[in-house]
């Protein structure tokens, strides 16, 4: 079996395969990703158009000065609109001047209007102004609409995704053979279901739109810088090496102080679901104190591995910040220099600032991106690696349907191994429709492997097994364990209902076929004393109940499903000499007109039964009822002299 379930695993950083497989479970949903795309391109291209908006209202509305060359003399002037009252005119006839047919105000000469005049001379620019705020609020409300709508899309996209890879791998999951689950922890799977899954999930809504959308930034931002000044544009283009540099190198160290956190968080919490399952153990032996002692030790590791973490992320934002100042001092400096020379407005050096902060971010982003990507692929790795498993027991392709059968079962010279070592050894044997056996023998003697492999948990290596003279690996996987119903020694009973735990949840078995059950295994009248009766609330694995209430529970759900062949499992070798009565009295009830299969631990609860087999080691050494065996004072008859003995010392 392959050891892919580390935690520790990080994978590599993009992998095409991987890619290709995860972006088939987006196809479905293109149109929707495209459309958000769209939405965040439209708002990205808004966010652009706010700042250039207040340039405008800088250079024509708030400053609105020109310069012209008079007499060889440059001048900084306010052009006057041609609509001023003649009033105005009149009275400030000798500061106002026409140049080229054109009005205008020396700069320092426009204070010497009043402030009622410079309202009036200025109106247009003010006009202007509410036009430019008004522009701007409408856009910031576009911006947040179009966000909003590409945020819930884009969040909406990447959950039906997650959605459908969470189904089918647990889907999956359910399929593989119990072998699989022999070898992998179940922590460990549930961990491939929703954490790997949800880290995919940032991928989705994340790390594929914002690529796109930072270099399309990247490239936006670069081509305006040009257009506008391309000395100004130099000096943050060439910043770009610089802050991508710094954030890549930083990322890494935060890469790895944030991998060590997870690693030591993931040991934090293995410890406290060790340790809290098994409190009982802890204070029955009286080792709180050396508990506390190993996990402070485990804690103050996590501690080191956050605060370096929050050390590394504490430097790198200052770094950052700090060369965004000196790119924007920069800017001012040799903008400045420009604006004294009237080579640019002073609107477009506030742009260029502007842009600054937009021109830095998708390098941040694309480097923080990089890190969920990192970690998708490895999450995708894993899922997919589960997701390939393959379903080695399933339904042949041309399955024989079994919608009746009799409930005649025969082994033919099986041989079976969990691993190298034969657990089952040329076994035959045949069991007649409604007959009662049972197996017995020391742990380890195979009688469990019979029902793993009847029940296809596990396949023979050799020989073949016949229900109604048919080969199980013939028939429909569904059919066949239709047709069986098992009571294991160790209930599992799920969190819900006494009522669901019985009929499993099957809306077409009614209550009334699940009262009646329960009546005829002895199990109605506990249930009825329940707070809730047949709602009452089971909590997990069933803790609340004592072990022959959860049998009694098994034993109806066993029944409600109306099984041809019934196994019982080692059924009453955990409970009380009284609810063992109850049990032997279900029991009696359940298998009639049954093909019943009885693996025992006390064989006074087999001595009615129709035949017993004896194993030994893989093998069947002794056969026959509870007389003919202890006549033959063989295995059975010291094994029942011994419990009869142990009982009696009791």
């Amino acid at each position: 079996m392959k050891e892919y379930y580390e935690e520790e695993i990080l994978g590599k950083a993009y992998d095409s395969r991987i890619m290709r497989r995860l972006l088939k479970y987006a196809k479905p949903y293109l149109r929707y990703i495209l459309f958000a795309l769209l939405l965040i391109i439209l708002v990205t291209v808004l966010k652009l158009v706010n700042p250039y908006i207040i340039k405008n209202s800088i250079d024509k509305s708030i400053n609105p000065i020109e310069t012209i060359l008079i007499n060889n003399q440059e001048l900084r002037v306010y052009y006057l609109d041609e609509k001023i009252p003649k009033d105005i005119l009149q009275r400030y006839k000798n500061i106002i001047k026409d140049f080229k047919s054109r009005k205008y105000i020396l700069l320092e000469d426009l204070n010497k209007l009043s402030s009622k005049d410079r309202i009036i001379v200025r109106f247009k620019d003010i006009n202007n102004l509410k036009k430019s705020a008004l522009i701007y609020f409408l856009i910031i409300l576009l911006i947040f609409t179009l966000t909003y709508a590409q945020v819930y899309i884009l969040n909406l996209t990447s959950q039906k995704i997650i959605f459908d890879m969470r189904k089918e791998l647990f889907g999956h999951i359910l399929k593989l053979p119990i072998s699989f689950f022999d070898k992998n922890p179940v922590g460990r799977l549930v961990t491939r279901v929703t954490n790997d899954t949800e880290t995919l999930q940032q991928m989705y809504n994340s790390v594929i739109t914002s690529f796109i959308v930072d270099t399309f930034l990247i490239f936006g931002l670069s081509i305006v810088m040009f257009l506008l000044n391309w000395k100004l544009a130099l000096i943050c283009i060439g910043s770009l090496p610089i802050v991508g540099y710094i954030s890549f190198v930083f990322r890494k160290y935060a890469r790895e102080a944030y991998r060590n956190f997870r690693i030591r968080l993931a040991r934090l919490n293995a410890y406290l679901a060790e340790h809290i399952s098994g409190v009982r153990v802890t204070q029955l032996f009286a080792r709180e104190k050396e508990n506390e002692k190993e996990f402070k030790e485990i804690n103050d590791k996590l501690l080191e591995a956050q605060l370096r973490n929050v050390f590394v992320n504490a430097i790198f934002r200052p770094v950052v910040s700090a060369l965004g100042s000196i790119i924007s001092a920069l800017l001012i400096f040799f903008g400045g220099w420009q604006i004294m020379n009237n080579q640019i407005s002073f609107g477009t050096l506030f742009l260029f600032i502007s842009y600054l902060g937009s021109f830095f971010q998708p390098i941040q982003d694309i480097a923080e991106k990089y890190d969920i990507l990192q970690d998708a692929m490895a999450s995708a790795e894993r899922i997919f690696l589960l997701r390939d498993e393959k379903i080695s027991i399933d339904s042949p392709s041309n399955p024989i349907r079994l919608t009746r059968i009799e409930g005649k079962i025969e082994f033919r010279n099986v041989w079976f191994a969990y691993d190298k070592e034969w657990v089952i050894k040329d076994l035959s044997f045949k069991i007649e429709p409604g007959e009662k056996v049972a197996f017995v023998g020391a742990t380890g003697a195979g009688k469990t492997s019979i029902i793993n492999l009847l029940t296809r948990f596990y396949d023979v290596q050799k020989g073949e097994i016949l229900i109604d003279d048919i080969n199980i690996k013939d028939v429909d996987l569904y059919d066949l364990r239709r047709q069986i119903s098992v009571v294991l020694q160790d209930v599992h009973l799920f969190a819900t209902n006494i009522l669901e735990n019985i009929r499993l949840n099957r809306n077409d078995i009614p209550e009334e076929k699940v009262i009646e059950a329960a009546k005829l295994v002895n199990a109605d009248k506990f249930i009825r004393e329940l707070p809730q009766g047949y709602y009452t609330p089971v909590q997990e694995r069933g803790a609340t109940l004592s072990a022959g209430q959860r049998q009694l529970i098994a034993f109806a759900r066993a029944l409600v499903f109306e099984p041809k062949i019934l196994i019982l499992d080692e059924a009453t070798a955990n409970i009380d000499t009284q609810t063992e009565k109850l049990i032997q009295d279900a029991i009696e009830k359940v298998t009639q007109g049954r093909t019943s299969i009885i693996i025992a631990h006390r064989l006074s609860t087999i001595k009615k039964v129709d035949t017993i087999y004896v194993m030994h080691k893989g093998r069947i050494v002794e056969k026959g009822n509870h007389q003919e065996l202890i006549r033959k004072r063989g295995i059975y008859y010291h094994l029942y002299k011994l419990q009869s003995l142990n009982y009696a010392n009791k």
